[in-house]
């Protein structure tokens, strides 16, 4: 089971879930995956997709200079490879857990 292509995918923070569309190599051009992976199954794979809990510009009165000389960094945005990377490990050990393709 390789992965061909991540089409499309969406941390649902309300219902923490991973939403994501993908194709197999052995799918065929008008079949797609589709699966719901609970966000606590991706950390227990070492994967963080949540953002960081801190909005920047939730208040008007926001200094930019808050932030200058701390220890506090920005997470970069998630990656279609970082999904990727987390669903093939995924499906690899509960192979049974692999949606079947459906036509696109």
């Amino acid at each position: 089971m390789q992965i061909k292509e991540i089409i499309s995918f969406y941390v649902n923070e309300a219902s923490s879930t991973l939403e994501v569309s993908f194709r197999l190599e052995s799918d065929q051009e008008d079949e797609v995956r589709e699966d719901f992976i609970e966000l606590c199954e991706v950390e227990k794979f070492g994967y963080n997709f949540k953002k960081s809990g801190i909005d920047l510009f939730e208040n008007e009165e926001f200094d930019e200079n808050l932030f200058v000389d701390s220890d506090f960094e920005i997470e970069e945005d998630v990656s279609f490879s970082d999904v990727q990377s987390f669903i093939s490990e995924y499906y690899l050990i509960f192979p049974e857990k692999l949606p079947s393709a459906q036509l696109f």
